[in-house]
């Protein structure tokens, strides 16, 4: 009974339905819930894992370069920040420039060969 409140309560107030389902999923039956989070938790590894170490997304780190722009930080910190998020040695020695205050040419030069994609229009 407490959880069909809680659920409808969460519901009502705009918590995500799915994160909702999972959270009764849990409290209502915890051994189901191993049994599918148990093969979930292996997909998202093996997915997170196949990455190769250098590559770059680039889709994300332009997003996060967007966002810390929006929040008002200026170009340097933005793209130290959005490498920060990364975790991409391709992406330190722009991040490092930037910071140290490097000319902007030297910086670009970074950019495009860290990103193959987009590089080009970051820099």
């Amino acid at each position: 009974m407490l959880v069909t409140v809680l659920t409808l309560a969460a519901l009502l107030t705009g918590a995500p339905p799915a994160a909702v389902a999972l959270a009764a999923v849990v409290v209502a039956s915890p051994p189901i819930a191993l049994l599918l989070g148990g093969p979930a938790a292996i997909v998202w590894v093996l997915r997170r894992r196949s990455r190769p170490s250098g590559e770059v997304d680039e889709a994300v780190f332009c997003a996060a370069m967007a966002a810390e722009l929006h929040a008002g930080a200026s170009l340097r910190h933005a793209l130290a920040a959005a490498a920060a998020r990364d975790f991409s040695p391709a992406l330190t020695a722009p991040a490092r420039a930037a910071v140290a205050g490097m000319p902007a040419s030297r910086i670009a030069s970074g950019l495009q060969q860290a990103l193959p994609v987009n590089g080009r229009h970051a820099a």
